[in-house]
């Protein structure tokens, strides 16, 4: 039998496994998928048992739940049942297989639901409360390809939405996830060495709790690094899926802890501890997902604690990730010292993006001022321990009374102060938005290296910007608020740039991050923020103006609608990835250089799968000699972890599957260099796709560096007999892969083989006829791979293959493999030396009368 890891389990096992499969019992002793069908049987395993039921008194156990029974013990389906009584429950219809994921959003009405039919491929969408029906909404995205889901959870007061999905023990993590579109943005990993979370669950008061059914426990998470805390053992021996979901109406952390053979305990969780309290055991069968449909009610907001008149007495207010109305009640009737309130705002983690953040006091005695807080700055040099207004709400404005900042996505810190007067005597409450930034386009292919952006001449508006890279941080000195020298007020700065996206941020007067300002500056003495990934503008201006730019020679229009707004535009240096290149359809498109080149290419990726995939197609240049040409890409970032592949086809017996997708070769991280791809074409053009992808640490940009060289070949015999026989049967143990070209350097369709015909040797085998001409055989260790089907007496005809005509490869990195052909009774000593090496043999052929004419 062959062991199967425990990624593979976990999908392989969310699907049914009939009592004939072979089971890997010592895998499953922790498994997150439903429980096998035979896995009591054939893994000797003896029924565990549950503690009995004890006296227990929720506070409020009448509430309605929703149970889902996933397994074959009992009905499947999706029941209701009153907390405190299980095992009478109400069958309401069947959402079908393999749910692993439930819970109701903040109304208590609509039930999400991730399901995981198809092993690697986990869809979403919503059951039907009152008939069990699941609606299919689309695919999650944004996993990584072994990721199974075993948790979802959504806040109860935010609506925000998390799952937990890991490739097996250990590898846990915690995502957010969109529940509109089904893409799960990383967090972070849950961080505890063998742990296998199955599901998550959060109160009303925003914490976050995990059940490990490697150490049977209940475990609190950080639900913005996603870092788990053990708090305590149930004392069950849990395995497979599991349920649990608070009761919002009490804080109740109710569970049906699973522990196989049809087994389980229904209780509710000590938060303290981490024990379970049973309610219930074994009555009625099944392994059970739960939902309970209760709500949060209205959020009470927590009161400023005295004294916080200053930054170092700052209360901390930690934002939720969507809106909230009441983030912080607070009192102040001092406009200065004693009784003003000063905060430490913390955002939370956004997907990455650029977000517009406010935040808004309210009172029944109007007259508050709210500020953002900041450091003065001298001639460029930034005051430490200083205290200055970056800005200041007006009573003028649209709502009144609020102030504005900006974040990259990462979470970050600002200071805020509230101030009032004699009158404000009423208490004040702020309130909380957040809104994602749509950001303008700007000039795309920029030549790298010196470029200039400037405002003089496009806009009579006093102005301030500063440019941010790729990754959406402020590159230090790329900035300008007035043009040095002069007595204009608009901007003008030149910086040189490598190839990347860049983005730039504009205002008018006065843009404020954490930067200090450059020396070509002509005003150096503006406040800027505490923190980085802070971005705000102080001016109060109600009314549209246009901020018109110039980046690197082409005007961009742009206006700023709002009081204290700031605009956003991409621009792209060099060959730059565009986005939505996810799959080969979408490709962009990328034409390589004649000769070696340090950057033809560079991106963004911190996906794995789906959305945030770079694919690209890549074109050769001709060269002026004929022949063979060897290519590479080499990938380098300063966050390593890029998956670097060419991309190719499918075949079944022979038969090409347009359409598909396959990795044909994959860079490794151990060859040298490092995280390259190769490949060979004759002095055409020729095309081929290749991929890069990422993981939530690859945040800095890649780029792609080539090298071309010509290949020498090896000079083969002169073979006068027909047919002619080219074979490393008994020439080598290597595994080989092998095909014919003809003398333009044209791959022959059906002179190729992998594996000897009706043979159990993996060496090759091909006899063929010959017309009179020059050949070349291009021959490596498997697998070799061209734009050719495999031919029929080829033993192994599944190969991947690529898209196009005129590239060809081989995907293994094994070194130093003897391959020795012999073309017509002649050995040919050939050692293939590196990682995706190919080695080419000349050889002529005459004498045959077969094809005088030429091949038919």
């Amino acid at each position: 039998m062959r062991r199967l890891s425990m990624a593979v389990l976990l999908l392989a096992f969310s699907a049914h496994a009939s009592a004939q499969e072979s089971l890997d019992c010592a895998a499953l002793a922790n498994s997150a998928a439903k429980e096998p069908q035979a896995y009591a049987v054939e893994c000797g395993v003896t029924p565990a048992r549950a503690p009995a039921p004890v006296d227990s008194s929720p506070r409020a156990p009448t509430d309605t739940g929703n149970a889902y029974n996933m397994s074959t013990f009992g009905s499947q389906g999706f029941s209701s049942y009153v907390l405190n009584a299980f095992g009478t429950q109400t069958f309401i219809g069947n959402p079908g297989a393999n749910i692993y994921a439930l819970d109701y959003d903040p109304t208590g009405t609509t039930l999400h639901a991730i399901q995981t039919i198809t092993a690697g491929s986990p869809t979403y969408g919503t059951i039907n409360p009152a008939t069990g029906a699941l609606t299919t909404i689309g695919p999650v995205t944004g996993l990584g390809a072994s990721d199974v889901v075993s948790g979802l959870t959504i806040d109860g007061v935010t609506g925000a939405a998390y799952i937990t999905a890991g490739a097996g023990a250990g590898t846990g993590s915690l995502y957010s996830f969109n529940l509109a579109t089904g893409a799960a943005t990383l967090i972070g990993a849950h961080g505890v060495a063998g742990a296998l979370f199955v599901d998550i669950a959060i109160n009303c008061t925003g914490d976050m709790y995990g059940h490990d059914i490697a150490s049977d426990s209940l475990y609190s998470i950080n639900k913005t690094t996603g870092a788990a805390t053990l708090i305590g053992p149930h004392g069950l021996a849990s395995n497979f899926a599991q349920g649990m979901d608070f009761d919002n109406n009490d804080g109740t952390l109710y569970a049906a802890i699973y522990t196989g053979s049809g087994t389980y305990t229904y209780g509710t969780f000590n938060l303290t501890t981490g024990a379970i309290t049973p309610l219930s055991t074994n009555t009625p069968a099944g392994e059970w997902e739960l939902a309970i449909p209760t709500t949060c009610g209205p959020v009470v907001p927590p009161t400023e604690t005295e004294p916080n008149d200053t930054k170092a007495q700052a209360n901390t207010i930690q934002l939720p990730g969507t809106d909230r109305e009441g983030v912080m009640n607070g009192n102040s009737i001092s406009s200065s010292t004693t009784g003003i309130d000063t905060y430490l705002v913390k955002t939370a983690a956004q997907a990455p993006g650029f977000y517009r953040h406010r935040l808004l006091v309210t009172s029944t005695i109007a007259g508050h001022t709210i500020s953002i807080r900041g450091l003065t700055q001298t001639a460029g040099a930034i005051n430490a321990g200083t205290d200055a207004a970056v800005q200041t709400s007006a009573a003028t404005t649209t709502p009144a009374r609020f102030i504005q900042w900006y974040t990259t996505g990462a979470a970050a810190d600002l200071y805020v102060r509230v101030t009032g007067t004699t009158s404000t005597t009423a208490d004040y409450r702020l309130d909380y938005d957040i809104e994602p930034v749509t950001v303008g386009s700007g000039p795309v292919g920029i030549a790298p290296g010196s470029a200039t952006i400037t405002t003089v001449g496009q806009t009579t508006v006093d102005t301030d910007m500063w440019v941010y890279n790729g990754a959406r941080a402020a590159i230090a000195g790329f900035g300008n608020d007035d043009e040095l020298g002069t007595t204009n007020a608009q901007s003008v700065f030149t910086r040189v740039y490598d190839p990347g996206v860049y983005y730039l941020a504009i205002s008018n007067y006065n843009l404020a991050n954490d930067q200090a300002s450059p020396a070509d500056d002509d005003f150096r003495a503006a406040p800027v923020v505490d923190f980085p990934g802070i971005i705000a503008g102080s001016n109060v201006n109600t009314t549209a103006v246009d901020l018109d730019a110039q980046i690197a020679g082409t005007p961009v229009t742009i206006v700023r609608n709002g009081a204290f707004d700031v605009q956003f535009v991409r621009f792209i240096v060099g060959a730059y990835e565009l986005e939505g290149n996810d799959d080969k359809a979408t490709a962009n498109a990328l034409v390589l250089p004649a000769s070696n080149a340090s950057s033809v290419f560079s991106g963004s990726s911190t996906s794995a799968t789906g959305a945030g995939l770079d694919y690209v197609r890549v074109t050769t240049a001709p060269q002026a000699t004929d022949g063979f040409y060897r290519h590479r890409l080499i990938l380098s970032s300063t966050t390593p972890g890029h998956a670097f592949t060419i991309r190719g086809l499918t075949q079944t017996a022979g038969v090409i599957n347009a359409g598909t997708d396959a990795a044909a070769q994959t860079a490794s991280a151990t060859t040298t260099p490092a995280r390259y791809v190769q490949w060979y074409t004759t002095e055409d053009p020729a095309d081929i796709y290749i991929r890069v992808a990422g993981t939530a640490t690859t945040t800095a940009d890649y780029s792609l560096e080539y090298t071309i060289e010509p290949v020498v070949p090896v000079a083969g015999p002169a073979v006068t007999s027909s047919p002619v026989t080219i074979t490393t049967v008994g020439q080598t143990t290597v595994d080989t892969d092998l095909w014919v070209y003809d003398g333009n350097r044209l791959a022959i369709p059906g002179y190729g083989n992998d594996d000897q015909f009706n043979a159990t040797p993996l060496q090759s085998e091909l006899i063929r006829a010959y017309p009179d001409g020059n050949y070349t055989l291009a021959i490596s260790n498997f697998a070799f791979m061209n734009d050719q089907a495999s031919p029929a007496d080829d033993d192994f005809r599944t190969g991947t293959v690529l898209d196009f005509p005129g590239a060809l490869l081989n995907s293994s990195t094994t070194l130093n493999t003897i391959l020795n052909p012999s073309i017509g009774g002649t050995s040919v000593p050939i050692t293939r030396a590196g990682p995706f090496e190919v080695d080419f043999v000349t050889f002529s052929a005459s004498g045959d009368t077969i094809f005088k004419d030429g091949f038919d």
